[in-house]
């Protein structure tokens, strides 16, 4: 991932360390949930509960991610900094949605 398309995508806050932040995220998710999915897996119905508990966690991902489109359009304009909070910037970040910036 480029300087240039991380910083265009999240802002101007963004650095490289928080950039290797984010890649290592999928390792080490995957690595600690590595268990609880072959536990799931072998039981009778694991493969269909597995599935629910990959819809439930996407559907807690999406919601997050409307969490900052949410706070600006229901503040009617009051908020205009909340783009440029560090709680909406940590959110972003995690959660991989794009500065409205």
């Amino acid at each position: 991932v480029s300087r240039e398309h991380a910083e265009e995508y999240f802002g101007r806050r963004l650095t490289q360390s928080t950039v290797d932040q984010l890649l290592n995220w999928g390792p080490i998710i995957g690595v600690l949930c590595f268990h609880a999915q072959t536990t799931v897996l072998q039981r009778p119905r694991g493969l269909q509960r597995g599935i629910w508990w990959g819809l439930g966690l996407l559907l807690v991902g999406n919601v997050l991610r409307c969490i900052p489109i949410a706070v600006t359009e229901a503040s009617g304009g009051a908020l205009p900094r909340f783009a440029e909070s560090g709680a909406d910037f940590s959110l972003r970040r995690h959660t991989g949605q794009r500065s409205p910036l």
